[in-house]
């Protein structure tokens, strides 16, 4: 019989955590501080700039440290909890 899902006696139900919700929270992770640090160094520079070309200027930086530098630091940080990716 398949226990998945089922409390069973004398052990404390987890629920499972998928795959993509892992990948969500990891890349959230990598992604608020990246967002954080570039908002507070740009915005003395960036304060009178129009909205569309402040959101230009912060992807331009924050995409590549993104996929070179956040998201393989936090991947590699919990690569065990993440199964392996």
């Amino acid at each position: 019989m398949n226990n998945i899902g089922k409390q069973v006696p004398g052990r404390l139900w987890r629920p499972r955590i998928s795959d993509r919700q892992k990948a969500v929270f990891s890349n959230w992770l990598a992604a608020y501080p990246v967002i954080t640090i570039l908002l507070a160094a740009l915005d003395p520079v960036l304060a009178g700039a129009p909205l569309a070309l402040r959101t230009l200027i912060v992807t331009i930086i924050m995409v590549p440290v993104m996929v070179y530098v956040a998201v393989p630091l936090v991947r590699a940080g919990s690569a065990k909890w993440l199964g392996g990716n």
